[in-house]
């Protein structure tokens, strides 16, 4: 049996977990804890991480590098590269890999992005639990 003050002490936790970081229109630092309250704010992240994700960075086994027009190459550090489209959609980097033969696409949600970093996890497929951490390192692709 929770006491009054252990189910206060988890609302506030709870509470302090939903809370959201909402950037200044100039300012390239968005962390999401809870879905953007509507479509405009939402609209905006989508537009500030779209114009600030071009350039080359760095996770933990791979280079991502995302060119103007919706291009992207992704070079696994086992030397393999692959190209193809990405889009940003309701925080969602889909990225579609176009292969020989076939055509897959992968989905990650963006869980944070400031300007020189991004966490990430997948949603797509068998997800993977890991959190991918990358670092940017250049502007150009």
């Amino acid at each position: 049996m929770r006491t009054p003050l252990t189910i206060i002490v988890l609302l506030i936790g709870f509470f302090f977990f939903l809370q959201e970081t909402v950037p200044l229109p100039d300012t390239v630092n968005i962390s999401f804890y809870k879905a953007p309250e509507n479509a405009l704010i939402a609209a905006q992240h989508d537009s500030i991480i779209s114009s600030n994700i071009i350039g080359k960075w760095k996770d933990q086994n791979s280079t991502l590098i995302f060119k103007k027009g919706g291009k992207h190459t992704t070079i696994y550090d086992k030397g393999i590269s692959i190209e193809g489209k990405w889009e940003i959609s309701k925080r969602v980097l889909k990225l579609t890999f176009e292969g020989l033969f076939m055509e897959s696409q992968d989905a990650y949600l963006i869980l944070s992005f400031k300007k020189n970093k991004m966490e990430y996890r997948q949603v797509s497929g068998e997800k993977d639990p890991t959190i991918w951490i990358a670092q940017k390192i250049s502007d150009k692709p």
